[in-house]
């Protein structure tokens, strides 16, 4: 069964948006897609550089190192499980 790890909260990566997160020792690169979480290694394959930290335009992230545009949601690089926790308030 996986095991799922808390890395950030929902609210601190807005829609359109990237980042960069260690899990486990491997450096993961999330991107929030209209309110879709995912989540891929965080390594151009090209020049080995940050995706994460990249330019998201829809669910395409550019490179910000030559220009190269690996989907965001691509099927042919490993994705990781990208879970997302609702946070509910009782008051």
């Amino acid at each position: 069964m996986a095991e799922f790890v808390e890395v950030m909260r929902l609210e601190e990566l807005p829609p359109g948006k990237g980042t960069m997160v260690t899990v486990a020792g491997k450096d993961v690169a999330l991107f929030n897609v209209d309110g879709t979480i995912y989540a891929m290694e965080d390594s151009c394959l090209h020049q080995g550089l940050s995706l994460g930290t990249s330019q998201l335009e829809g669910k395409v992230v550019t490179c910000r190192g030559h220009g190269w545009r690996p989907a965001a949601r691509r099927r042919k690089r490993r994705l990781y499980a990208a879970a997302v926790k609702a946070a509910a308030s009782f008051g």
